[in-house]
């Protein structure tokens, strides 16, 4: 049905995200909002109406669709989350920018209320009592205003009327747990029945029902298992709650979503991991409009972060210099405090996935490694060589002499840290490799010859 006007006349549309493609019924609070918030033009009063009930049950859908369908009885129609005084500014300072006008609340509240236009002013998530909405209302006759909260007490501030949203109509929310599914293989009337019994056990709250529905769509759990998943869940819930709890209202809501999350994490995919990770981000932020957009720039500026983290990295690389004398020695030693600040800004995965080249992260990560040695700090030297070791004989092969000369570092970090076994396979390998490949002669196979021999030397004297 079109409730739209007969001419189109919106200029601004300012809410914060579409209505559910499920959304389901309503009517009878639908009547009561076309009747008392749209403006006959010739009234003595600004028109306030208040939608208010259980959180889950609707509300904030409710007045959306309202607005998405009388969008066109309305000159502006700007929605405003009233969670915090924070919110409800930012709200304020949003219309400024659409409207292009000054971005002072008393300014937008004078322009708005002085407007001889149609406006609709959404105030959603009215719920806490110490907020005062009076002193966001808009002086004067115009407009209308409608308020979306949890607390009945809000009623104080209606002129035209209020409406307690509670669960749906027993047909309505049946029909909204069947779109949320979409289609199984079960009969029309199983289906329905199937449905009844478990949007009964909710309470026929919108919110649990669409969770619900999300659940049994994705095919985490047929239809027919729900019910006993949810009661398993809500037996379990109820047995941690105090004994005198006044509602278990919360716990309908709350069931469905802990039957989601542990649906989730039974799964093994990395699909299921990410989902898990965003829902855990989820729970630090405030419960609305949650944008793309924070994830996009968190992105961007990670990675603008991890370039100029490499940028630094390769600058530090190419200051270190091997010359054996006390001011070169002391030059490498004052670096090690900004290695191990570059090292922390980012992970050795990190280094070695860059586009420096594998060699060039072998080069940068194996100078790191000889002065973080030489300050004592044999750990990072240790873990350094490990990622150039594996580095090089993956690009290179075992006996390149680069990926030789990287074991026969380790080999040594492995020596100086007390890990005399491993430093004595690793010694022999190398000299083995040296031997095949240079010759039993050659200064290199010397040279790793005489390591293994004192490794071994103090292997047999632990």
């Amino acid at each position: 049905m079109d409730r739209s006007g007969s001419h189109s006349r919106n200029k601004y549309y300012l809410v914060p995200h579409n209505v559910s493609a499920v959304f389901t019924g309503r009517d009878n609070v639908f009547q009561e909002l076309l009747q008392n918030c749209i403006s006959s033009q010739n009234l003595t009063i600004q028109l306030r109406y208040v939608l208010y009930g259980l959180g889950g049950s609707g509300k904030t859908q409710v007045s959306l669709k309202f607005a998405q369908d009388y969008r066109e009885s309305f000159w502006g129609i700007f929605c405003i989350d009233c969670s915090t005084i924070q919110t409800i500014k930012q709200g304020f300072s949003q219309i400024s920018q659409i409207c292009q006008i000054e971005d002072d609340l008393q300014s937008i509240r004078n322009w708005l209320s002085n407007n001889t236009e149609q406006w609709l002013l959404i105030f959603d998530n009215a719920d806490d009592p110490s907020i005062n909405l009076f002193n966001y209302f808009l002086v004067g006759l115009r407009g209308t205003i409608l308020i979306t909260t949890r607390n009945p007490e809000c009623r104080v501030h209606q002129t035209v009327g209020s409406y307690e949203l509670a669960g749906m109509g027993t047909e309505d929310a049946i029909d909204l747990l069947l779109k949320s599914i979409e289609a199984t293989d079960l009969s029309p009337s199983t289906l329905r029945e199937k449905a009844r019994t478990i949007t009964k056990t909710l309470g026929n709250l919108s919110l649990a029902i669409v969770q619900a529905g999300a659940i049994i769509r994705q095919n985490l759990c047929p239809i027919e298992d729900y019910y006993g998943m949810y009661q398993c869940r809500r037996r379990e819930l109820l047995s941690r709650a105090p004994t005198q709890a006044s509602s278990d209202y919360k716990y309908t809501v709350y069931t469905t979503w802990e039957v989601s999350v542990n649906m989730i994490e039974s799964m093994s995919s990395e699909v299921a991991i990410h989902a898990l990770e965003l829902l855990r981000l989820f729970s630090f932020l405030h419960f609305d409009s949650i944008s793309e957009e924070i994830f996009q720039k968190a992105w961007v500026n990670k990675i603008e972060q991890a370039r100029w983290v490499l940028k630094t990295a390769v600058l530090l690389a190419d200051s270190i210099s091997w010359e054996n004398s006390i001011s070169g020695y002391d030059f490498r030693r004052s670096l090690s405090s900004h290695i191990a600040t570059c090292l922390q800004a980012m992970t050795l995965e990190t280094l070695f996935t860059s586009d420096i080249g594998a060699e060039g992260c072998c080069n940068v990560a194996n100078r790191f490694a000889r002065v973080l040695e030489e300050s004592g700090q044999w750990q990072g030297a240790m873990q350094l060589e490990e990622k150039v070791y594996e580095a090089r004989k993956r690009t290179l092969g075992e006996e390149h002499p680069s990926t030789l000369l990287s074991m026969g570092n380790l080999a040594r970090s492995y020596s100086d840290l007390g890990r005399g076994q491993d430093a004595v396979q690793l010694a022999e390998k190398v000299y083995e490799a040296r031997k095949r490949t240079l010759g039993e002669e050659h200064p290199n196979t010397l040279s790793i010859l005489e390591f293994y021999n004192i490794a071994l030397y103090k292997l047999h004297e632990e």
